[in-house]
């Protein structure tokens, strides 16, 4: 969150972090899907499943969850790339 100088405040959770990211994406006219902007609430309760459920993703959920979060990744890198081109 500090490399993007994304602020949060002090103990903010996943969810939190990930609006905050959601906000300098949309600030910056970026993009986003539907599912993009769910994520917190998809990981949130697959993460509830996987520890209070004894649930165990597939390959293709922890895929989708790789894929999902490098795209996020790879959107904040290209913010920073403009922001230091400008």
């Amino acid at each position: 969150m500090k490399n993007f100088n994304i602020q949060v405040k002090g103990k903010a959770g996943f969810k939190e972090k990930f609006q905050a990211v959601v906000k300098v994406l949309r600030d910056k006219a970026v993009e986003l899907a539907k599912l993009e902007e769910q994520l917190p609430s998809v990981f949130r309760d697959l993460r509830n499943k996987v520890v209070h459920a004894g649930y165990e993703p597939n390959n293709e959920e922890l895929n989708t969850i790789i894929t999902w979060t490098l795209q996020i990744l790879e959107k904040l890198k290209s913010c920073k790339r403009s922001e230091t081109l400008h």
